[in-house]
Formats: structure tokens, C-alpha cells, sequence
């Protein structure tokens, strides 16, 4: 799987994927490998983005795309987006918290957030998985200033690449499919198996379809001969609310440890 990061942000959580023999990481900015020019507006970048042939050359099959908000280098993603072609597009896209960024930041910020959902809905690329700064300090809390972005990066790359990691691993129950065609917007999230809670990394309206992927040590697997009942308990507390679907998927890991990620699909325009 390629991993491509736009912009300083986006980058940084590229890089986070190295360290995972499953993935080829490639990542483009104005300091990166594949070098932006000096632009002074999202427009400007986008008309003089370099074509890259080499990178398009060496991209294939399925894509994760990393790219931040309110950044002059997210205007790259639609030239970028429209010259990987045959390829399976999954984006990344993570909202900056907008008290922490200018008045202009934010108006670059909301073209790129509507644009790229508007894509996503009309099946531009697969997915658009949309993470939010705030929502993700709020899950890790007590983070200090020096550290911030830095744990923020490894926790998105982390929790992707577990989630792509159990979707391809031997489940031993799992009753997951393909989210509706129409349902594009989605998010990530950790399950807290203690107190029964969905944390997710940007709050969805309107949430149609949810994917929890379970990993139980083998001991919890073998010997708690309550667990497919907790889990149920669980599933059923997931969807409660009108018109959601919930489905599960078990793994077991050699961690020694239980825990929990989640996805959750929505055919709606966040606002």
C-alpha cells in the first residue's frame, strides 16, 4: 500500500508509516521529496503544482492521500487527485483547530473541506476519512506543547494502520461488509472496552453505518466464556440510535491485551 503525504502535516503523518514494512511512503511539500514551488495562494499552487511523473509512475493499487487543512499546499491535492488515476484512493484529511490558525487559514480550511467531501460523494476517490486535532488531544489528554502534533501524527498513522491491519488478517468471527456505495464521509475512532465508549476523531452527524474491530488476547479468546455476550451488549448499545447498521469484526493478537478501533459512514455533508 502507498502512503502519500501533501503538505508539512500530512508529511509528518506519512512518515509515521515507515516504520511498517507494509507500506511505501512518498511525501510532497516545499521541503519534502517531491518539492512544491513557493506559492501565495491555494489557486497559485494548484495551476503551478510539478506533474511528478516519477511518483505517479510508481503508484499503484491502493493509495491512503494524508493532507491538512488551511495549509497554501492542500491546493496541490486537486491536481494530485485528478492524475492518480487507476489507483484505489483512500484520503486523510485532518481539520486543524481553528483557534490556532489565521483568519485566511481558515477560508483556504473550509474550500478544502467542502471540495473534498463533495468529491468523496460523487466517487472521485473511495473514501474521505476526516480527523479533527482537538477531538484526538481530548482522547490522548495531557499532552504538552513540545509534543502535540508530534503524538497526534502517531496516533492517526497508528490507528490506521491497525484498522487496515485487522481488515486483512484471518478474523475469527466477523460479520463486516462494504459500507453502502453512497456512504463516502467517515471517520476513525478507539473503542474503550472498560466503560462501553466510542471515541472518534471528528464528531460525525448523521452516522448511517459503524465497523468495530475487536483484537483479544488468546487467553481473553479461550477462557471468557462471556465475551461473545459483551460483545453483543455492546453491538446493540452501538445502535440504538434510528437507521444505524453496526457490524464487528473479532481478531485475536499476541499483545496480551484487548482493545478496540472503530469506523463510522455517513452519506451526509458535515458542516
Amino acid at each position: 500500500m502507498h502512503i502519500i503525504g501533501v503538505g508539512k502535516a500530512g508529511s509528518n503523518i506519512a512518515k509515521k508509516f515507515k516504520k511498517y514494512p507494509q507500506y511505501t511512503t512518498h511525501c510532497i511539500g516545499a521541503t519534502q521529496e517531491y518539492k512544491l514551488p513557493q506559492c501565495k495562494t491555494m489557486e497559485e499552487m494548484e495551476q503551478n503544482m510539478p506533474e511528478f511523473p516519477e511518483l505517479i509512475e510508481k503508484v499503484s493499487g491502493d493509495v491512503i492521500v494524508i493532507c491538512a487543512g488551511g495549509g497554501i499546499q492542500s491546493g496541490a491535492l486537486m491536481r494530485l487527485l485528478g492524475a492518480l488515476t487507476d489507483v484505489n484512493i483512500k484520503m486523510v484529511y485532518i481539520r486543524p483547530e481553528i483557534n490556532f490558525v489565521s483568519p485566511v487559514a481558515k477560508q483556504r480550511e473550509k474550500l478544502a473541506y467542502n471540495v473534498l467531501q463533495e468529491y468523496a460523494r460523487s466517487g472521485m476517490f473511495e473514501r474521505l476519512y476526516i480527523v479533527h486535532n482537538t477531538k484526538i488531544s481530548n482522547i490522548l489528554g495531557n499532552l504538552s506543547v513540545g509534543e502535540y502534533f508530534n503524538k497526534i501524527n502517531e496516533f492517526v498513522a497508528e490507528t490506521v494502520h491497525m484498522i487496515n491491519y485487522f481488515k486483512n488478517s484471518e478474523a475469527v468471527m466477523s460479520n463486516i461488509t462494504q459500507p453502502r456505495d453512497v456512504c463516502r464521509i467517515s471517520t476513525i475512532g478507539v473503542y474503550d472496552l472498560e466503560e462501553e465508549k466510542e471515541n472518534y476523531f471528528f464528531e460525525m452527524e448523521n452516522i448511517r453505518e459503524k465497523n468495530f474491530y475487536y483484537s483479544f488476547s488468546d487467553e481473553n479468546l479461550n477462557e471468557n466464556n462471556n465475551l461473545l455476550n459483551e460483545i453483543r451488549q455492546q453491538i446493540e448499545k452501538a445502535g440504538q440510535e434510528e437507521k444505524i447498521d453496526v457490524s464487528y469484526n473479532i481478531s485475536r493478537n499476541q499483545y496480551g491485551k484487548n482493545f478496540a478501533y472503530l469506523i463510522a459512514h455517513t452519506n451526509f455533508i458535515q458542516k
